[in-house]
Parts: structure tokens; sequence; C-alpha cells
């Protein structure tokens, strides 16, 4: 993602900057500006993550969401298996995979995040 930002920004200044050692140095720039920026998005979002808003029922639903999700996805494929209804198409195979996956992952990395706060 940041190739393209910096190749599309570097397509417009090569316009207006004939010298190549001033190209580089406003390629660095922009490199670092992006990095920048995604590293304080990142922390801004494990922040987030970890943040007690101090209302216990907030706290509660907030780790509900993902497990609620995950469990009525998979409640509709038994139900499939079992005759109750009879739609099933490959979108929901994939979306099965897609929920149960990220559940899995996504639990792992914040544990991991809390390991490392």
């Amino acid at each position: 993602m940041f190739k393209a930002i910096v190749d599309t920004v570097m397509s417009v200044v090569n316009k207006f900057i004939p010298d190549a050692d001033k190209k580089l140095e406003v390629k660095e720039k922009i490199s670092s500006a992006l990095i920048d920026n995604e590293k304080n998005w990142r922390d801004s979002a494990v922040a987030l993550q970890v943040h007690d808003s101090g209302v216990k029922w907030i706290n509660g639903f907030k780790h509900l969401v993902r497990p609620v999700i995950a469990l009525a996805i998979v409640i509709q494929w038994e139900l499939y298996k079992f005759g109750v209804i009879d739609v099933w198409t490959k979108e929901d195979s994939i979306i099965l995979g897609a929920v149960v996956g990220f559940y899995f992952i996504s639990r792992g990395i914040e544990k991991a995040i809390t390991k490392v706060l």
C-alpha cells in the first residue's frame, strides 16, 4: 500500500523536480511520514483495544460481540448440515471460514498484546 502511495506522489514530483537528489530526499520524507503515521495509528488501535471504559456492562459487551457472531454463523452451518435450512452457498462457507479464522487469530493477537503490555 505504501509503495502505491509513494509511487503516485513521486510521479507528480518527477514532473516538477528535475534534480535526482531532491527527488530522493522527497521520496525518503514521504516514506518516513507514512511509516510514522502507520506506527501512530497502530499504537492508538492497541490502546483502544486494552482501554477500560469504566462501565462493567460495556466492557463485558465488547468481549461478547465476536463470540456471538461466530456462534450465529456456526449455528447456521449446523442447521444446514442437519437439514433444517436448505440454503448454504459457497459464499456462506467462505464467511464461515473467515469468521472462525478471524475469531481465533485475533484472540491470539489480543492475548499476545496483553502479555507485551
